[in-house]
């Protein structure tokens, strides 16, 4: 019987797999490492980003950040592109003094753009820019409001039809702000005490206004509607609502439970994408 001869590259096809294998393995298993814990070697978050972040840990608004995000982007921009920890006071001034002179900006816009440059030092960056005071003291024009009379209300509203309407008509009877009628929710309203308890406001600082007595039946028959069309989305596969943080996760059935759903809510169900259930966001501003 002849004998055969050990193939040299043998070994090497039966161990380099075994090792590609552990090799494999090991990467997924750092890789999933890094994912949860982080690595000292990951890149620090950019400044916008902490600063988007930081806002955000606060409940800023998210229009407030927009904002704040917007003219700490264009404070950097004049200063062709350094970093706020190398600008001084100086620097901030001429920037507010461009806002004026070269943008004409208001008083208020100026205000609001020291704000943002303040939070960025003070909260983000730790860094003390010492009293600024001085750039507060602006002069600003106080207008006179426009104020509609009962008359004009009444045409006004007679112009108008069904849910926008309504909307209109709290704004006016309830002195509810366009964002604040625009995100209530269903359970926001309390027929019994006909009440209305404003939750998303300017300033986080919930407060409960009065339904008038010639919006009680309105807004009883817009309920029932309200209902009817909740009811028809569950059975379409829809009926979800975002909830405010996480308490979707903590309420697994809140977000197609009735007093959550959008008082005013859009026209359209979106959906994130096909196997994701469709919800109504609420009513635009511009409605």
């Amino acid at each position: 019987m002849e004998s055969r001869k050990a193939d040299p590259c043998l070994p090497f096809v039966i161990f380099y797999p075994v090792g590609y294998l552990f090799q494999f393995y090991s990467s997924n298993h750092n890789q999933q490492e890094r994912q949860l814990w982080g690595t000292q070697s990951q890149h620090k978050p950019k400044l916008l980003d902490q600063m988007r972040a930081e806002m955000q840990r606060r409940k800023y608004s998210p229009k407030t950040v927009r904002v704040y995000l917007y003219w700490v982007r264009q404070y950097i921009y004049f200063h062709n592109k350094q970093h706020p920890k190398d600008l001084l006071p100086e620097d901030v001034s001429s920037f507010l003094t461009h806002l004026v002179t070269t943008r004409n900006v208001s008083g208020s816009t100026q205000g609001q753009a020291l704000n943002a440059i303040v939070f960025l030092y003070k909260q983000v960056l730790q860094i003390d820019l010492g009293d600024l005071s001085y750039l507060r003291n602006v002069r600003r024009f106080k207008n006179v409001p426009t104020v509609l009379s009962i008359e004009e209300v009444k045409v006004l509203l007679s112009q108008m039809h069904g849910r926008t309407k309504l909307m209109a008509a709290l704004l006016y009877g309830s002195g509810l702000r366009v964002n604040e009628c625009s995100t209530l929710r269903v359970q926001d309203i309390d027929l019994s005490l006909k009440t209305i308890t404003v939750r998303n406001t300017k300033g986080q600082q919930a407060r409960v206004v009065m339904i008038p007595d010639s919006l009680f039946k309105p807004l009883s028959r817009y309920l029932l509607w309200r209902k009817q069309l909740h009811t028809d989305d569950l059975l379409n596969g829809a009926g979800y609502v975002q909830l405010p943080d996480a308490l979707a996760r903590k309420y697994k059935s809140a977000p197609t439970s009735f007093p959550w759903q959008y008082l005013f809510p859009s026209t359209k169900i979106h959906r994130k994408s096909v196997d994701h259930p469709g919800m109504r966001w609420h009513a635009s501003v511009s409605t």
